[in-house]
């Protein structure tokens, strides 16, 4: 991560990506038996998105939003805005990369976060 993160922020982002993951397990067909697989719509591309991407995304959208508020955030499942890329860091997630793999009950899935300062 950045150096200008300190260690309470790199602490609350680990905390954050944690509880993402969280959230994706409780919608893992491959948790349970029990689990009901989430609902599913299709991008224009042809790829899933799932209620496990959507609520994946809106914790870390939120979270980001509470640790580092001047940040932007670019989310696979928001719609892109150039204007982001004129602040001075951004964000860059994909709440659930692997959606096919989740949704198959296979364990080849991941929260991914990353920034990209000045530029």
């Amino acid at each position: 991560m950045p150096d200008d993160l300190d260690a309470d922020r790199r602490r609350r982002l680990n905390e954050l990506v944690r509880s993402a993951g969280e959230t994706l397990l409780g919608f893992w067909p491959g948790a349970a038996a029990n689990v009901e697989k989430p609902s599913v719509e299709w991008k224009g591309d042809g790829s899933p998105v799932s209620a496990a991407d959507f609520a994946s995304n809106e914790l870390l959208m939120a979270g980001l939003g509470v640790i580092c508020p001047s940040d932007a955030v670019v989310s696979e499942e928001v719609p892109f805005d150039p204007a982001v890329t004129a602040r001075g860091s951004v964000w860059i997630i994909d709440p659930l990369d692997g959606t096919r793999a989740f949704l198959d009950g296979r364990d080849d899935f991941s929260v991914l976060l990353g920034r990209v300062s000045a530029g």
